[in-house]
């Protein structure tokens, strides 16, 4: 269907998501699906799809939803027929409590968000994956306070966002040991002010 290299950012709609998608839509031969909890309100995205006609499509994204990503995977088959490169970057780091006064309401929705979203992500595109002509890229955007080793040793509480990017680290390793056809990793940004 398409010889572009067709791109999936979750997250899309500021921060990190947003400078991918500006970065990525300069170059020749390539179609992006940015992902956005509420398309309405992006409005940078929105700048970028008049601007760049056809190369950007915003679609609704909501981490760990079944029915979003499935609905985005169905489009993006009518559009696109495979995907090249999803980068998973949608994610919350909503609370710095320690683990001794941190909510277990707040680290369950730290976990749907940061692990099960990703992971959702990856089940709904899967076939689209595999459809790529060439090896696909499924990439975690994380963090270092997710390293066992040496993020529980930084001083902020971080009790929900720390443990719930370590399950998705995990989960990177095991998508990309369980998938020879694909390449699967977790990066880490830096610190960013968002």
């Amino acid at each position: 269907m398409s010889s572009n290299t067709v791109y999936l950012v979750s997250g899309a709609n500021r921060s990190i998501g947003l400078g991918l998608v500006k970065t990525l839509v300069v170059r020749d031969n390539v179609i992006i699906f940015a992902g956005a909890r509420d398309p309405a309100a992006a409005t940078d995205l929105q700048a970028l799809v008049k601007q760049y006609p056809g190369k950007v499509h915003i679609l609704k994204l909501v981490s760990a939803s079944k029915e979003d990503s499935e609905a985005a995977a169905a489009f993006i088959e009518k559009v696109a027929g495979h995907i090249d490169v999803i980068i998973a970057n949608a994610g919350i780091a909503e609370t710095w409590a320690p683990a001794h006064e941190i909510s277990i309401e707040g680290v369950e929705r730290h976990f749907k968000v940061n692990a099960i979203g990703p992971l959702v992500l990856f089940q709904a595109f899967y076939p689209l994956l595999k459809a790529a002509p060439s090896t696909p890229k499924f990439v975690v955007i994380s963090t270092r306070a997710g390293s066992i080793e040496s993020g529980a040793a930084v001083p902020l509480g971080l009790s929900a966002y720390g443990p719930s990017k370590a399950a998705v680290n995990y989960l990177t390793r095991k998508i990309h040991f369980e998938n020879e056809h694909l390449i699967s990793f977790a990066v880490h940004p830096g610190a960013v002010d968002t």
